[in-house]
C-alpha cells in the first residue's frame, strides 16, 4: 500500500517497515523448504499469492524487496507446485477457507493453477512445473513486475520429500496414467502453540487416482457457529489414521486452539520415492502408554498401496478409519471392500484388503455421532463413505491394509483385483 500510494508524509517509513516485516514474517511462517508452517495447504497458496503480489508492487514502485524475501517466495511457489497431483490439485491438509489474494476473474474452485500462473509471471516457471495459463491477476502482476525475477538455487527436479514439514508425496510415473498420488503426513502438528489451523491428522494419508479423491481428507466445513461439526472435521477419527481410546491424538482447546500437540518422528526408509514411515506420541499420555507407527509403500508395477500400522497398546480400543471421496462407491464384505468411481474424470475401481482382528463397518452421512462426511469448501458438506475397523489389536500384530487399483475397465464386470 505504501508503494502504491506514496504521497503521505510517513509513506517511506511505512514502506521500509513493511518490507522488513514481510521478510521477517515469511521466514517465521514458512519452513526453509517453502512449505507453510500452518500445515494447512490452502493457507500456503494464500500466503504465496499475497507475497508475490506485494513483491511485484514493490518492484513497480522502484523499491524491490530483499533477496531473502525473493528466495522465500520462490520456495513457496516451487514447493507448492511440487505438492500438486497431475490435475493440479493440492493436498487438503488442515484448514481451508477459500481465501483469495486477488480476484479479477470468475472465482475458480481450484486456485492453485492461478497461483502457478502468478508465480510464472513474477518468477518464471521451472521445467517440471505443471503448465500454466495466464489469468487477469497474473497478467497484471507480470506487468507490474516488468520482468521475471531470477532467484538462484531453485530445484532442478520436482522434490517429493519435505522433511522439515514432514510431508512426503508418493506417486506413479507420468507414463503410468492415470496417476496414483499419495500424501503422507509425518510432520509437526501446526504453527506456534495454538496451532490454529491444524487438524489432529498425524500419520494420515490422502490417495488420489487420476485426480479423484479415493482416500480423502475431510476438509474443513466450518469455523464458527457449529462447534460439533468444527470438532469433527478437525478430529482424528475424521482422518485416514488411527484413533485410540476414543480421543484425538492432540487435545483441542477451542475452535482455533490446541492445548497439547502430537509430536511426530519420521523413520528412515530405503527407496524414499516409494516408501514412507513415521510414528507419533499423541497417545503416550494414556495408561498404559501407546504409540502408533505407520509405513506406506507404493508399488507402481502392481498399482497398489500397502499401509502397515503398528499400534503398541494393551487394552485400549482402536478405531482405524478410511474415508473416501464423494465419487467413490463402497461395498464391504468382512475384511474386503470393493471400490468404484464411475462418474470421475478418470473412472476406476479398486479393492481394499483390510486388517483382520478388527470389526469393520461402513458409514455414510451419519449425525449421531457425526461420521462419514466430506467438505468441498467452507460452508459446504456432503455424505461420503467411511470404513471403520474397531477392536483391541495385539501390540505385536501389524495391521496391514492393501489398496489395489484395477487395470481393467469397470464396465467389463471383471474382478477389480485382476490384471494388476
Amino acid at each position: 500500500g505504501s508503494c502504491a500510494f506514496p504521497w503521505f508524509p510517513d509513506s517511506s517509513h511505512w514502506r521500509r517497515d513493511a518490507a522488513a516485516l514481510l521478510e521477517k514474517e515469511l521466514t517465521r511462517n514458512t519452513f526453509p523448504s517453502g512449505i507453510d508452517r500452518e500445515l494447512a495447504t490452502d493457507y500456503h497458496c494464500f500466503v504465496a499469492a499475497l507475497g508475490l503480489l506485494g513483491a511485484a508492487e514493490a518492484t513497480a514502485a522502484g523499491h524491490p524487496v530483499s533477496d531473502a524475501t525473493w528466495e522465500r517466495l520462490a520456495a513457496l511457489a516451487d514447493s507448492g507446485a511440487a505438492l500438486l497431483d497431475d490435475t493440479s490439485r493440492a493436498p487438503r491438509q488442515g484448514d481451508a477457507d477459500d481465501s483469495r489474494a486477488i480476484l479479477l476473474d470468475a472465482p475458480a474452485e481450484n486456485q492453485w493453477p492461478l497461483l502457478l500462473a502468478l508465480g510464472d509471471a513474477v518468477l518464471g516457471r521451472l521445467d517440471w512445473w505443471p503448465q500454466t495459463v495466464p489469468d487477469a491477476g497474473s497478467t497484471l502482476a507480470g506487468a507490474l513486475a516488468g520482468s521475471r525475477r531470477e532467484v538462484p538455487g531453485r530445484p532442478a527436479q520436482r522434490p517429493s520429500r519435505f522433511r522439515d514439514a514432514g510431508i512426503a508425496i508418493l506417486r506413479t510415473h507420468p507414463a503410468g496414467s492415470p496417476e496414483i498420488w499419495c500424501r503422507c503426513d509425518g510432520g509437526p502438528h501446526g504453527f506456534l502453540s495454538i496451532a490454529a489451523h491444524a487438524h489432529a491428522d498425524a500419520l494420515s494419508v490422502e490417495v488420489r487416482y487420476g485426480g479423484a479423491d479415493i482416500l480423502a481428507d475431510p476438509g474443513t466445513y466450518c469455523y464458527h457457529g457449529e462447534p460439533e461439526w468444527r470438532s469433527y472435521f478437525r478430529s482424528t477419527i475424521a482422518h485416514n489414521t488411527a484413533e485410540i481410546a476414543g480421543r484425538s491424538q492432540s487435545l483441542e482447546g477451542g475452535p482455533f486452539m490446541w492445548l497439547r500437540h502430537a509430536r511426530t518422528r519420521q523413520i528412515r526408509v530405503q527407496d524414499p520415492d516409494l516408501n514412507w514411515a513415521a510414528e507419533h506420541d499423541g497417545y503416550t499420555t494414556l495408561t498404559p502408554k501407546t504409540r502408533h507407527r505407520r509405513s506406506v509403500r507404493l508399488d507402481p508395477a502392481l498399482r497398489a498401496i500397502d499401509i502397515t500400522d503398528v499400534i503398541d497398546t494393551e487394552g485400549h480400543e482402536v478405531r482405524l478409519a478410511f474415508h473416501f471421496g464423494p465419487l467413490v462407491q463402497v461395498s464391504l464384505d468382512g475384511t474386503r471392500a470393493e471400490l468404484t468411481w464411475p462418474d470421475a474424470a478418470a473412472p476406476g475401481a479398486a479393492r481394499m484388503e483390510l486388517p483382520g482382528g478388527l470389526d469393520w463397518s461402513l458409514h455414510q452421512g451419519e449425525t449421531a455421532p457425526i461420521l462419514g462426511w466430506y467438505s468441498t469448501g467452507l460452508g459446504r458438506r456432503q455424505p461420503a463413505a467411511t470404513l471403520v475397523g474397531t477392536g483391541r489389536p495385539r501390540h505385536d500384530l501389524p495391521l496391514i491394509t492393501r489398496l489395489a487399483f484395477a487395470s481393467v475397465s469397470i464396465d467389463s464386470g471383471s474382478d477389480p483385483a485382476e490384471g494388476r
